[in-house]
């Protein structure tokens, strides 16, 4: 019985075992093989779940980390080897059975006390009952509802100003160009809570942007998908506090939260903590999604503002 050799390959569909001279071909399969006899045969196999580190760094990159091995880089064989504490469940970047990729939305509130996060305005018929004391709130600037988008795959985050929760035209935009223009997906699950109004803005997205949206809401306990997406509402509302704090001293005055400076803020922050913040790879975010680290030219808020 002939037996198959390493380097050959299979074709499915197609037997062979005839002998050939190393390097040569097997007429008329045409598939290169090392040596001896070879046998092709139909053969089919389940793809291994491996944990996956997005873009790959360059050689210089590896040579230049390691000399040290200092920081740690998930994607170094000897820092997960000598350094890891353990082999922790690496999350789904992609559903596992669909393969489609995954982002998380939710929402955070800023207010004028930063550990107020003021009333929260609902949609559909619970909008309805309160929407003239909601409106007014957001009108003085009690609170500002801020839309925050993270992708698992690339780690990308985005955070704009929203008027209300819910499936506002302007949200929905919104949410529809990250997903489509920034992201690029065509076909994505999008985690979220069970709350009403977010159902209703995916589906109004799923509708205005004909992109496949899976109902993927976070079932109660899930502790991973909770616990990513409320790291990024702190992460994002840490980042807006900086910046605000940060202005405020320029200014040498209070920002109100009904400024017109606080929703490109909102969006600055996001941004910025995607093009600039160094993930356990060594890699941004941006760098991740663009496959190249953001070089564009970055101004403080002084130089933005004038301050």
């Amino acid at each position: 019985m002939s037996r198959v050799l390493p380097g050959s390959q299979r074709t499915k569909g197609h037997t062979c075992s005839q002998a050939v001279s190393p390097g040569s071909c097997c007429q008329p399969c045409e598939i290169k093989t090392g040596n001896g006899l070879c046998e092709f045969g139909e053969e089919e196999g389940q793809e291994p779940k491996v944990p996956s580190h997005g873009v790959k760094p360059s050689q210089e990159e590896i040579d230049r980390h390691n000399a040290t091995h200092i920081p740690f880089r998930n994607w170094c064989p000897f820092c997960v080897a000598g350094k890891a504490k353990d082999n922790p469940h690496f999350s789904e970047e992609v559903d596992p059975l669909s393969g489609v990729n995954v982002v998380q939305i939710d929402y955070l509130f800023l207010g004028d006390k930063e550990e107020n996060e003021g009333p929260v305005v609902e949609d559909a018929d619970e909008e309805d009952a309160d929407s003239e004391r909601e409106e007014e709130d957001l009108k003085n600037g009690k609170t500002m509802p801020v839309l925050v988008l993270r992708d698992r795959k690339h780690k990308y985050i985005t955070a704009r100003v929203v008027p209300r929760k819910g499936r506002h035209p302007y949200t929905v935009r919104r949410l529809g160009q990250d997903i489509t223009q920034i992201l690029g997906y065509n076909r994505v699950h999008i985690k979220s809570d069970q709350e009403p109004a977010v159902k209703k803005l995916k589906a109004q997205v799923r509708l205005e942007y004909s992109i496949e949206v899976p109902e993927e809401e976070s079932r109660v306990g899930d502790s991973q998908s909770n616990g990513e997406i409320e790291n990024t509402n702190q992460q994002v509302q840490a980042q807006i506090r900086t910046q605000k704090a940060h202005l405020e001293h320029r200014l040498g005055e209070k920002v109100p939260m009904d400024s017109d400076l606080l929703p490109w803020m909102v969006s600055h922050s996001g941004a910025s903590i995607s093009r600039f913040h160094v993930g356990k790879d060594g890699f941004t975010a941006h760098r991740r999604l663009k496959g190249r680290s953001f070089t564009r030219r970055s101004q403080s808020l002084r130089n933005v503002f004038g301050t």
